[in-house]
């Protein structure tokens, strides 16, 4: 396999051929290679002495270049791409300063590089060299983009499986990100994309930050009435349910989009197909499988460890991930906001629910997914419609004519 020659170089015998061959002027060869009369000369100088071959014009350096990265500072830079070869460039310069020596970082310390960081370019170039550079973005079609102006004017919500976690085939990611300064507010993982798990991520969200003013989401019937030519869909009480096609889709409403209005926070979908109009929720998820998942993978045992860990990750993503976009990390972009505090006579517990109703029978009991459930005996509702609202796996609160009853526990 022949030398690979840069394109500069490649450019100046091209040049040069014109040059000595008469075709240009020496000012023209100037123009086209942005160099001086003087450059030129002196370029035309080396071709010629060199036989006119192109590897006359590649520069070799005459001496020991004095700032050059370190041999084993080098080597540790391929270990890391070769360790996990869906590593950037950036995401090496990150992590080398955990594993260099006292001696390595005493080097970046004689040139007045006390945070031990390569630049993004030198580690590339490093690759380069070693032969196993591979760029890890894939380029997509440019969209429209757009920006709120306000912390919690508007958050983006979706979900993203990865496969190969704590042992199970498919893991589901749930999150939660702030339009105007890409801060994660909230983030799970859990072994199913259903409403509940939607709701708990929500709540977290909303407990942490207060109440936002509006959420993007797509077409999933989880968020909104799906419209199809014969039937349509939505989901509620846990289950897909069908509705005829002529059904008004403005009186049909899911169970998150019920609770959010409970709190005045209005959904917006995308317009169907059009997925890259939530380009900043998958450009997270993007990063996320690449400095997180691909980091943890074989490490997390436990759906609980996968967590604890993701949150100490997304601590570090909101205080020190610089955007590229906003050029500050998301922790600064906290103002101005439209976040708004939680009114103290709402409860949760009663907004982030799935819901049910019953008929209490004559022992004052009623059933639920197969096990039965007694009121307490003050409260007599025989015969009478109750309506749930549960927590699975963990109580359900009862209430009839909008009035709390009692607190059962499964």
């Amino acid at each position: 396999m022949g030398r690979v020659y840069k394109e500069e170089v490649k450019k100046k015998f091209e040049v040069m051929g014109l040059l000595t061959s008469g075709v240009i002027t020496e000012k023209q060869a100037g123009e086209q290679l942005n160099l001086s009369i003087r450059q030129v000369r002196r370029l035309k100088g080396r071709f010629i002495e060199g036989g006119k071959t192109i590897d006359s014009l590649v520069f070799y350096r005459q001496h020991q270049q004095v700032n050059k990265v370190p041999y084993s500072i080098r080597e540790k830079v391929i270990f890391l791409k070769k360790e996990g070869m869906h590593r950037s460039c950036q995401h090496i310069v990150e992590i080398l300063p955990g594993i260099l020596s006292k001696e390595e970082k005493g080097w970046f310390n004689r040139w007045g590089k006390t945070h031990y960081h390569l630049s993004h370019q030198t580690v590339r170039n490093i690759l380069i060299e070693g032969g196993i550079y591979k760029n890890v973005y894939d380029k997509t079609e440019p969209a429209t983009r757009f920006e709120m102006k306000n912390f919690g004017e508007l958050v983006q919500m979706d979900t993203s499986s990865y496969s190969g976690l704590c042992g199970y085939k498919r893991v589901y990611l749930i999150l939660i990100v702030d339009d105007y300064s890409r801060m994660i507010l909230a983030g799970r993982f859990f072994l199913s994309d259903s409403v509940w798990n939607n709701m708990l991520v929500l709540r977290e969200a909303i407990e942490r930050y207060g109440v936002f003013k509006m959420l993007y989401t797509d077409n999933s019937s989880l968020f909104t009435y799906i419209r199809h030519t014969d039937h349509s869909w939505k989901v509620y009480g846990g289950e897909m349910r069908c509705y005829e096609n002529k059904t008004n889709p403005e009186r049909v409403i899911t169970e998150i989009e019920e609770a959010l209005l409970k709190l005045d926070i209005p959904i917006l979908t995308h317009y169907p197909g059009h997925p890259r109009a939530k380009g900043k929720i998958e450009r997270k998820f993007s990063f996320i499988g690449r400095r997180f998942v691909d980091e943890i993978r074989g490490k997390a045992k436990r759906m609980s460890h996968l967590n604890s860990a993701f949150q100490s990750w997304i601590n570090w993503y909101n205080k020190s991930w610089k955007n590229r976009d906003t050029n500050c990390t998301p922790e600064e972009r906290k103002t101005p906001s439209l976040f708004r505090s939680l009114s103290k006579d709402i409860n949760l517990d009663d907004i982030f629910c799935l819901k049910d109703v019953r008929k209490v029978d004559k022992t004052n009991s009623f059933s639920y997914q197969g096990k039965t459930y007694t009121l307490n005996h003050e409260n007599n509702l025989v015969g009478r419609k109750i309506e749930l609202h549960i927590h699975p796996r963990k109580k359900i609160r009862i209430f009839s004519n909008e009035k709390f009853i009692e607190e059962l526990f499964y």
